[in-house]
């Protein structure tokens, strides 16, 4: 019998969008947006400059190593987990990932933005058609359906280098707090805490991409999100941690996630998966059972 996609879905597509927007391809003006908007505020030495000079550290390295590991409680789903390892192209927003999603088992993820694949275990493909061991879904589409904007026109939009390390780029000037030394995975950091303002990552964009922010974030119930950052001695982000909840589909959840970055500068070559091997992602029907 299939696993039911309403107890795994939420979780990889959640850790999908986390990854998407830990990169972005390089605009026309190559201008930083709000991060450049807000690192002419902060004032040099301060917790907050540190945090925005680590980002830009990161993403000038271009790639890294990266792990996940993410709990999403509420709904229908009850509590689903998703941990996993792999790399990211920050350049590009590229990405390939494998990830342990009990009880479905080992999901291989590549994203090519928008297009997200993923390589489901035997317990999870049951309803595919013979010969296909991959799902294909369109987050630009995704995306649209909650902002009315695709995932490429609000990357595209924003002015930016390298879009993310997910919410960094809209740290506040005055919101972030140095907690201090900390031992993440044998490696020496400085663990800072800081709130995103998710309404100032509009404020330096389009108009269009402004407002498809505002009603992400009116759909979403969220407006600010606090976050843990941990920074290495050589200024790069090794580490960083959020916890938020979300309003979505008239159901609350809780997302806890913690998402790690090393080995900087290591080469990534993401390719799609042959096209004869892939099926939509809604040609797992029959599978909405929560079993």
């Amino acid at each position: 019998m299939a696993v039911g996609r309403t107890r795994w879905a939420a979780g990889v597509l959640g850790a999908a969008v986390l990854l998407a927007g830990c990169g972005g391809a390089a605009s026309s003006t190559g201008s930083t947006s709000s991060t450049s908007s807000t690192a002419s505020t902060a004032t040099p030495g301060s917790p907050t400059a540190a945090v925005l000079d680590a980002y830009q550290r990161t993403v000038a390295d271009r790639t890294a190593d990266m792990s996940l590991a993410e709990t999403v409680t509420g709904g229908t789903t009850g509590t689903v987990t998703v941990n996993g390892t792999g790399q990211v192209d920050f350049t590009t927003g590229n990405a390939q990932f494998t990830l342990s999603v009990p009880p479905v088992g080992s999901i291989t993820m590549r994203l090519l933005k928008p297009e997200l694949y993923l390589q489901l275990p035997a317990a999870a493909d049951a309803d595919l058609p013979s010969g296909i061991s991959w799902v294909s879904l369109d987050l630009d589409t995704v995306t649209k359906s909650l902002t009315g904007q695709s995932l490429s026109q609000l990357a595209g939009s924003a002015n930016i280098s390298s879009e993310g390390l997910t919410y960094l780029e809209g740290v506040s000037a005055d919101g972030v707090t140095t907690v201090g030394p900390a031992t993440i995975d044998g490696v020496s950091t400085t663990e800072y805490s800081a709130t995103i303002d998710l309404a100032k990552m509009g404020d330096q964009r389009s108009p269009a991409v402004r407002a498809a922010l505002r009603r992400l974030e009116s759909s979403v119930g969220l407006s600010d999100l606090p976050i843990q950052v941990w920074i290495d001695d050589q200024g790069q982000v090794s580490q960083e941690s959020f916890q938020e909840t979300v309003t979505a589909g008239g159901a609350t959840h809780s997302v806890d996630a913690t998402i790690g970055y090393s080995d900087f500068g290591t080469p990534v070559s993401v390719v799609a998966p042959p096209a004869n091997q892939v099926a939509p992602f809604s040609s797992l029907g029959g599978g909405s059972s929560d079993s």
